[in-house]
């Protein structure tokens, strides 16, 4: 079908007519599930636990010597 719209109102108004009298299938539909993430928490826990470790015990790890985090 072609309908000349140009600024005028009336030829929009017959698209859109056209378009409301066409059948309305659905194609595919999916569903999806969205969760909350919560494992920030379980990071910022063991972020705290190991920069503790490195502060309170006096003995050294060997990986602890290789990082030079402040100079």
């Amino acid at each position: 079908v072609y309908i000349r719209a140009n600024n005028t109102k009336a030829g929009l108004k017959k698209v859109f007519n056209e378009i409301n009298e066409m059948e309305k299938t659905e194609f595919e539909s999916k569903m999806f599930s969205d969760y909350e993430d919560r494992f920030q928490y379980f990071i910022g826990i063991c972020l705290v636990i190991l920069i503790l470790e490195l502060f309170i015990f006096e003995r050294k790890s060997k990986w602890a010597g290789k990082i030079k985090l402040f100079g």
